[in-house]
């Protein structure tokens, strides 16, 4: 489980601050289906019911035998990063995600 210190987060940070502007608004989109933060803010995100909701990063067991990726689950603000064992891999997890980043039902 992840915590702030944890080093798969301290990865994933410092991947995206080294990103562009432009590719940090559409990490953000794929992540809660949103270019642009509320206006007042992340803790401003509510549920369906109305309920406030906290963004979240759910650590995921890495599969020695498949495809790491990282998941986002926009209803729930929350994104599924598994537990990497490199720097390396997580930033090539954020690119895949950038690669493959569709916007607004498929229409770019």
């Amino acid at each position: 489980k992840y915590n702030k210190d944890h080093k798969v987060i301290n990865w994933f940070w410092e991947c995206l601050s080294k990103r562009s502007q432009e590719d940090l608004r559409r990490f953000f989109q794929f992540c809660t289906g949103s270019s642009r933060v509320p206006i007042n803010g992340f803790s401003t995100f509510v549920s369906y019911q109305g309920e406030k909701i906290p963004f979240c990063i759910e650590s995921v067991p890495y599969r020695k035998k498949g495809y790491n990726v990282i998941r986002a689950q926009i209803c729930f603000y929350t994104i599924d990063l598994p537990l990497f064992k490199t720097e390396q891999e997580v930033d090539d997890a954020i690119t895949t995600v950038l690669d493959n980043a569709v916007v607004g039902f498929g229409m770019a």
